[in-house]
């Protein structure tokens, strides 16, 4: 499943693209236990979802995320995971298009929350 990288912008139009990325937007948030980092107003076809910080703090932008590897190598999911502004900080950027179905959402919400308690019982504390 790819989950695409950019997207139509549609403020309640006849595909329900802005109010759809919003739902997801909120879902994932609440999934990464984060706070969303613009109002959905600012929302356009793209939205960001800030991660937990990572337990990796390499640098160089050949550096894939372990979480990024882990959804496309064990779920079949491939959506960018970006350092933000610097590492341990990292975002998540979803974009809804029509070939994306809404289970593919629910998906990825699972596979997101495993991946992220996975990480946070392997990090040394």
């Amino acid at each position: 499943m790819r989950l695409a990288a950019s997207g139509v912008r549609d403020r309640g139009g006849a595909w329900g693209h802005h109010s759809r990325l919003v739902g997801e937007h909120d879902q994932l948030g609440a999934v990464a236990g984060s706070e969303p980092p613009s109002p959905d107003d600012m929302i356009g076809s793209l939205a960001s979802i800030v991660l937990p910080d990572s337990v990796r703090t390499e640098t160089g932008w050949r550096v894939r995320d372990p979480i990024q590897g882990r959804l496309l190598d064990d779920w079949g999911i491939e959506l960018p995971i970006m350092r933000w502004p610097a590492p341990p900080r990292r975002l998540l950027r979803i974009s809804v298009q029509l070939y994306n179905r809404p289970e593919q959402y629910i998906r990825l919400a699972e596979a997101l929350r495993k991946e992220l308690a996975e990480e946070r019982s392997a990090s040394p504390r």
